[in-house]
């Protein structure tokens, strides 16, 4: 029977899976089974499988299996407890033996990772722990960094650049208990367009939720319906997983008009750009014959 056509607006219209992973259940979206050529997308925070809905359909209607999952901590895939000083099973090495773990289980050999936000990092790290299994990379909002040899905390990385302060927060006990507390509001804030009339503070040094407004109003970024499904997803385990989550041919290209989440803002540039990306990649090496050693990627290596 000819399945219904997937529809952005209702995330039950898309082909779910679970799966147990690495030790843990994972969800993930798997659409365009029949296809040879994979595409992986890994979402970031505090985002969920359901960020890719308007590139899902795209990419099947290209010639691409998708797979798409909740990465390890968020939506329906499981959250490990850990204590803060503990947080080795949120690590990118580990994130990253999840999805080799699921391609095995799936029977894909390599596939195209296409990631955005620190699920950007999640696809460049791939590169560097399974680079047999990674065919290319596209990684919208974050460029490539190369591992550090020494250690760096949150708390020090938010000396120097100011603006990754939140991290500093969302590594402590009491950001789980607040944004558990206010998640709608947290949701409305944080998904906003890039429109300056639009934009409101999320942070202000100390808290996401010491900003909240009682009466913000949901931006035109998203529906109701869709902000409805982000609420429910958190409400199964809270924030306790995602809010601790810390090549040759490169191309680097601007989407105007986009904040953030273009995927949603600039949805139809986006495809035009993932699109010739691709056909570029077809081109110049072919799906199967992949001679790239990624793990001699540049540092300057650029972003989407």
């Amino acid at each position: 029977m000819k399945r219904s056509r997937m529809d952005p607006q209702d995330p039950n219209s898309f082909r779910h899976r679970f799966s147990f992973v690495n030790g843990i259940t994972y969800h993930y979206v798997d659409e365009g089974e029949e296809r040879n050529e994979a595409i992986v997308l890994c979402h970031g925070f505090p985002d969920l499988w359901y960020g890719w809905r308007y590139q899902i359909p795209f990419l099947v209607s290209k010639g691409y299996r998708v797979i798409v999952p909740d990465i390890r901590g968020y939506g329906q895939t499981e959250a490990p407890r850990c204590p803060p000083n503990s947080l080795h099973q949120y690590g990118y090495k580990n994130i990253c033996k999840d999805l080799k773990e699921i391609m095995d289980q799936l029977k894909i050999q390599k596939a195209i990772f296409l990631g955005h936000d620190w699920g950007g990092a999640v696809a460049w790290r791939m590169c560097i722990h399974y680079p047999e299994r990674v065919h290319a990379v596209i990684s919208v909002c974050t460029p490539y960094f190369p591992p550090n040899d020494t250690f760096i905390s949150v708390e020090a990385l938010g000396e120097i650049f100011p603006n990754l302060q939140y991290q500093t927060y969302l590594s402590h006990p009491k950001a789980e208990i607040e944004l558990d507390n206010e998640m709608e509001s947290f949701f409305k804030r944080i998904y906003r367009t890039s429109k300056r009339n639009d934009l409101v503070k999320i942070f202000d040094g100390k808290s996401m939720t010491g900003v909240a407004d009682e009466g913000i109003e949901r931006s035109s970024l998203i529906t109701q319906k869709e902000l409805d499904y982000y609420i429910s997803q958190y409400k199964a385990h809270g924030f306790h997983g995602g809010a601790r989550k810390q090549i040759d041919h490169p191309a680097l290209m601007i989407v105007p008009e986009a904040g953030h989440w273009v995927m949603v803002e600039q949805t139809n540039q986006l495809h035009e750009y993932i699109e010739e990306f691709l056909e570029n990649l077809k081109k110049s090496e072919g799906m199967s014959q992949t001679k790239q050693d990624f793990r001699k990627i540049p540092q300057n290596n650029s972003k989407l």
